[in-house]
């Protein structure tokens, strides 16, 4: 895998992953919900998996996790002083990345964050590279994308693709045996791991 740095150290995208993958695995909805459920409380990218089930008591299991979260950093955090400018309900990490990590509506869209955009590149395009999966796996792919590019570090795009996008891992089984993926992998691998133990910034 491209981020297989973190997929080998202590971060939450093995996890997101094994819950991801085992809920798209599962012929009975339920029982795919529920696994899904689990991954939105990992990350909160979860939430973009509700399209992946059928029923909106299945979706809503899928996002209770997120709710929960929200609710419990109210209780927590909030004060009488907070009320006027605490953010809305279901925002509370979303105000977080804004205030600590800059992070809003195209607001990464920066001629100095082009190196990022092109670190994250190859993985977009493999992502978009095939349409023939089922249409709900296209809706969440797509979601992941549209999340990347608007609201999040664009340069993550490698490791939460990996982590829940089955036409990017198809993608990647489908094209192994040619010389620029097998390139591709190996710098990756090797690069992201050599810049991320040494603190740099990587996918």
């Amino acid at each position: 895998s491209p981020a297989a740095v973190f997929f080998s150290t202590a971060y939450s995208e093995s996890l997101f992953a094994a819950l991801t993958f085992q809920a798209l695995a599962r012929s009975r909805p339920w029982p795919a919900a529920v696994l899904l459920s689990c991954a939105t409380a990992v990350r909160a990218n979860g939430v973009l998996a509700a399209c992946l089930v059928d029923t909106l008591p299945q979706r809503l299991l899928v996002l209770l996790p997120a709710a929960l979260h929200d609710l419990l950093s109210r209780a927590r955090f909030r004060t009488e002083e907070d009320d006027a400018s605490w953010p809305p309900p279901l925002s509370f990490y979303a105000s977080v990345q804004h205030e600590f990590w800059h992070l809003g509506f195209a607001r990464y869209w920066r001629l100095r964050q082009l190196p990022n955009f092109l670190l994250a590149a190859p993985a977009i395009a493999l992502a978009l590279s095939s349409s023939d999966h089922p249409r709900p796996i296209r809706l969440h792919t797509l979601a992941t994308l549209c999340l990347l590019l608007a609201l999040a570090h664009v340069q993550i795009a490698t490791r939460l693709l990996a982590a829940s996008s089955l036409p990017f891992l198809l993608a990647i089984a489908h094209l192994r045996r040619r010389p620029p993926l097998r390139a591709y992998l190996a710098l990756y691998a090797l690069a992201g791991t050599a810049a991320h133990v040494n603190g740099l910034p990587w996918t």
